[in-house]
């Protein structure tokens, strides 16, 4: 019976460690990654509030409508925002697009977005951006694995916790109690990642920065790992 409940512990946790479970902030991640990948070429300006945005999939076009230059609330949730600088303070709350997303911040305003922010800034700024962006995507993908694995991890302790004393004696009980430890231990660091992230990511070391400043040209050296995470959200996008 152990054994059983053991490997559907297996699969529920692998599920939650690398299965659809995206968080709202990771759809928003998600987004702007490939927003990224649409051509500036397939966005024309039709006046200073209107985008034209071509369909990735080849089938008409999409507008993307200015509504506020910047947010009208006085705070957003996290899962409103964008947090790229190269994004530019972007929020749920200024942009809004005729595509079938039902994300609020889809991929086209993502696109517009960061064209619009990138004609106002100087060279040094956008240079500035770029390193910056760099920064958030490799924090960004650390920060969603983190959740991931607390996700795994509940999961884990969910079915430790179901089992009785009597199921747990001798040498399986035993094993089963050091994996709660570790368990245990393990989302302790995560906790104590996810408190010490927002002080300690702004440290980062920019030498390998260098040289890179251009912002078309080779962006996507250190995206190697997004293509993973965005397979498992990809239902919603794929007549965009």
């Amino acid at each position: 019976m152990y054994f059983f409940h053991l490997f559907f512990t297996r699969r529920r946790a692998n599920r939650a460690m690398w299965g659809g479970r995206f968080t709202k902030r990771d759809r928003v991640d998600v987004r702007h990654h490939r927003g990224r990948g649409i051509a500036s070429g397939d966005v024309q300006a039709l006046s200073d509030t209107k985008w034209r945005v071509q369909s990735q999939a080849g089938q008409g076009s999409y507008k993307v409508y200015l509504e506020n230059d910047s947010c009208p609330k006085r705070s957003c949730r996290e899962w409103d925002k964008c947090h790229a600088a190269r994004c530019g303070g972007l929020c749920a709350h200024m942009y809004r697009c005729t595509c079938p997303d039902d994300n609020t911040l889809c991929k086209h305003i993502h696109k517009v977005r960061m064209l619009s922010v990138r004609s106002d800034r100087t060279d040094a700024q956008r240079a500035s951006a770029s390193r910056q962006d760099r920064r958030w995507r490799r924090r960004a993908r650390v920060q969603r694995k983190v959740r991931r694995a607390k996700a795994a991890l509940k999961e884990i302790g969910h079915y430790l916790d179901s089992f009785s004393t009597e199921a747990l004696d001798g040498v399986i009980g035993t094993a089963a109690r050091k994996l709660d430890g570790i368990c245990s231990q393990v989302f302790s660091h995560c906790d104590e990642f996810e408190r010490q992230e927002g002080g300690d990511a702004e440290t980062d070391d920019d030498s390998d920065d260098d040289g890179d400043d251009d912002e078309d040209s080779g962006e996507d050296s250190d995206d190697t790992d997004d293509d993973d995470d965005d397979s498992d959200d990809d239902s919603d996008d794929s007549d965009e």
